[in-house]
């Protein structure tokens, strides 16, 4: 049973012309969905702060805090950058 219409993406053709308005809202789309992502972090350099404060790990907790303001820095690096991008 083809619940998700499979059939239809398979025979699509992805190599023809999108219409110019379709496309100006999907990167419409995209960049709001970007600012609206990165609206939702803190600063890079409060992530910076907490990186270079837990420079000596004395906890798991502790550890596991410095590695999530890691990946936080790093996901709003990405995100700054697919803006310029778009």
């Amino acid at each position: 049973m083809d619940i998700g219409n499979t059939a239809s993406v398979e025979t699509f053709d992805f190599k023809s012309i999108v219409e110019p308005n379709m496309e100006r809202m999907v990167f419409d789309f995209l960049i709001e969905s970007l600012e609206n992502h990165s609206c939702n972090l803190k600063s890079k350099d409060y992530y910076l702060n907490i990186m270079n404060d837990s420079q000596q790990v004395t906890s798991l907790s502790a550890y596991n805090q410095r590695n999530i303001a890691q990946l936080h820095f790093d996901e709003s690096q990405i995100l700054e950058k697919n803006l310029q991008y778009l």
